[in-house]
């Protein structure tokens, strides 16, 4: 090969990388992404930007930075991947107005500094009191000194005394506050009543597009207000939004057929008409042109003319952002589950590459055949596990917050439990506002076993009846945390995860089942239905 001819091919794979390099837009928006456990970047157009690198991230871009976590620290980097604020935070959030806030330390530990750093990584200010995690807007950030809060400027100057019993964060120049019991309304920058409000008070969301949500004291409704105080939009919700693209999403509750409230959002315009019916389980504020919805615990996107633009299809979805939307298929818990970006037709612009063999296990995750029969039906006849839990669990009083989890062996062959020291059971509770997620309280598995299995006896039958006894079962007792039963009157479920082995054969079993409960404000005198007094009677016979 003549030097001539090696120099073309050369040149040619040049001119080739380099146009392949080219091609790859840098200009536009970028996205977050997680790639075989790292995150990294990509265009609109789904192509790797910054390769995944780092071990978490929260936020997209702001200001051309963005906080990225690498061995449990968090710094800033730029749009080339390039550390311009080197990590050494606690925790971090985007960039605004040319601010962020951080935090080094634990606040656990009472040794925690709060603060906002400019681009350099300087702090500019710092705070040792309660403040909004909103941050600056409008130049101004609510803060709590005391028992009192008020608004402080970007130098960290009081530029609103603190005299407020309660405040909202700014909002196209107005907050809504409240002096005290009687006095409530709007400021302005300045600090000077806008609109005081009669038997009203401020929502948290504020004004939008000249109009925001009330509470009226009267009728326990919201309706909108102007920016003159009057009532533009009747007080007639349970719940709602400010207004994004002329629409607010709205809800209305209704009690079911045994008086639970059952939560229903949809979206009306600014004459206060319904335009998207209240049929959805959410919906949140528009974000060019599409909402997110969610049915049957799906999440889906509506738009602006109430119609279904994608199938409420994920588990989870954020707003669309330039042009896409981060979406989550499956379930992470049980390593199926994986994130991707869809654009406003529904179709993936970005999948991660190990996206096809997840959906694979998920679908034999669905068609495969239990291990064991699980269930929480005490009038049915299956063998197997039968796992109740407390029905009722009162927010007060000797059992406040405590749970019984019941476990009875149903089977005519003895198994093995696997005994597991368990710091918290996931649990998941709903409110006539909305839901909670948490994550339990010391909940201890079997106390009454110190061996490594916990042995289940058989049960007997007799005509087809079972006769268990106190060896066919175990307990696992503990509490909820105290968060959750601060929200008043709630349901929700439990989540329980059972591990072991058959003693005949030794075949190894792991199955999941989610428990109902409900929160009570008291502890009820007496329990006599099954579904109340299942921790203390373990289904002798049947």
């Amino acid at each position: 090969m003549t030097l001539r001819r090696l120099l073309s091919i050369v040149l040619a794979v040049l001119v080739i990388v380099s146009t392949g390099c080219a091609s790859i837009d840098r200009t536009g928006p970028y996205f977050r992404v997680k790639e075989s456990g790292k995150w990294g970047f990509i265009n609109s157009a789904g192509q790797m930007v910054i390769s995944p690198q780092y071990d978490n991230c929260f936020y997209q871009f702001s200001e051309d930075l963005v906080p990225v976590e690498v061995s449990n620290k968090w710094g800033y980097i730029d749009r080339d991947g390039r550390f311009v604020i080197p990590p050494q935070h606690d925790s971090a959030q985007s960039f605004k107005d040319g601010l962020a806030a951080v935090s080094i330390g634990e606040p656990f530990e009472g040794q925690c500094k709060y603060g906002y750093i400019d681009k350099s990584g300087r702090y500019v200010l710092e705070l040792n009191e309660s403040f909004s995690y909103c941050g600056f807007s409008d130049g101004l950030m609510k803060v709590k000194k005391g028992m009192k809060w008020g608004y402080i400027d970007t130098k960290g100057n009081w530029a609103i005394p603190h005299e407020f019993m309660d405040a909202d964060d700014f909002s196209s120049g107005l907050a809504g506050v409240r002096l005290d019991e009687k006095v409530a309304g709007y400021i302005n920058t300045k600090g000077e009543w806008v609109i005081r409000l009669d038997s009203a008070l401020p929502h948290y969301e504020g004004f939008a597009e000249n109009l925001a949500p009330v509470l009226d004291c009267k009728s326990g409704k919201l309706g909108f207000i102007n920016k003159a105080g009057i009532f533009v939009i009747p007080p007639q919700f349970d719940q709602a939004s400010s207004f994004h693209e002329g629409r607010a999403a709205v809800c209305i509750v209704k009690e079911d057929a045994t008086g639970w409230p059952q939560t229903k959002w949809g979206a009306i315009n600014t004459a206060g008409e319904v335009v998207i019916p209240i049929k959805y389980e959410t919906l949140w504020p528009f974000s060019e042109g599409m909402s997110k919805v969610a049915d049957n615990h799906e999440c889906g996107f509506v738009n602006l003319d109430g119609e279904l633009a994608i199938p409420c299809m994920f588990r989870s979805v954020d707003p669309f952002e330039n042009g896409l939307a981060f979406v989550t298929v499956g379930d992470f818990a049980d390593k199926t589950g994986w994130s991707g970006y869809i654009n406003k037709q529904g179709d993936f612009v970005w999948r991660p590459s190990d996206f096809k063999a997840r959906d694979k296990a998920r679908e034999s995750e669905k068609n495969r055949e239990p291990t064991i029969k699980v269930f929480n039906d005490r009038e049915c006849n299956d063998k197997g596990l039968l796992v109740t839990c407390t029905r009722k669990v009162p927010r007060a009083g000797e059992n406040a917050g405590k749970i019984i989890i019941q476990v009875v062996n149903l089977m005519e062959e003895e198994v093995f439990l696997e005994v597991t020291d368990f710091e918290s059971l996931g649990y998941s509770v709903e409110t006539r506002g909305g839901g909670y997620a948490g994550s339990g309280g010391s909940f201890t598995f079997f106390p009454d076993n110190t061996h490594l299995l916990k042995r289940l006896h058989a049960t007997s039958y007799s005509n087809g009846k079972p006769f268990t006894c106190g060896c066919c079962m175990t307990q696992i007792k503990g509490s909820l945390a105290p968060e959750a039963l601060e929200l008043g009157p709630a349901k929700g479920t439990i989540d329980v995860c059972l591990s072991g082995y058959y003693r005949n054969t030794g075949r190894h079993f792991s199955e999941c089942i989610k428990l109902p409960f409900e929160i009570i404000e008291k502890e009820e005198a007496q329990q006599t239905d099954k579904a109340t007094t299942q921790e203390t009677t373990p289904c002798a016979t049947r």
